[in-house]
């Protein structure tokens, strides 16, 4: 039997639909003191402009809430999804880069605030 992990069910899940998203994001630069680091980082996936990190495990924390967010800094991508696949349901997160560099967690009550329809 092959073992397929959630990133490659999601592929083909996409690609059976006919989607373009990117799977390990391009390298991302990163500037500090005007100097570039030699540091690689790779989210999951991109997808129109939103960068996509999976997890699978039991309970999503800060760790991976700051891995999105030096995703979206670093890349300057103003939407990102945390989900994770390991709860007893799926847990999907929506964030957004604001522009103090701040990252503001989505919910169906301030949507409206950040994203016009």
């Amino acid at each position: 039997p092959t073992f397929l992990n959630y990133s490659s069910v999601i592929l083909y899940k996409y690609l059976s639909k006919e989607f373009n998203f990117y799977i390990g994001l391009y390298d991302f630069i990163r500037f500090e003191n005007d100097k570039v680091l030699k540091k690689k980082y790779y989210a999951d996936m991109y997808y129109n402009g939103i960068i996509i990190e999976l997890k699978s495990t039991e309970q999503l924390c800060n760790e991976h809430r700051l891995q999105l967010f030096n995703y979206m800094r670093i890349s300057q991508t103003q939407l990102g999804l945390l989900i994770n696949f390991g709860e007893k349901s799926l847990r999907a997160e929506r964030y957004m880069l604001l522009e103090n560099n701040d990252m503001k967690l989505l919910t169906k009550d301030n949507i409206k605030d950040y994203i016009e329809d």
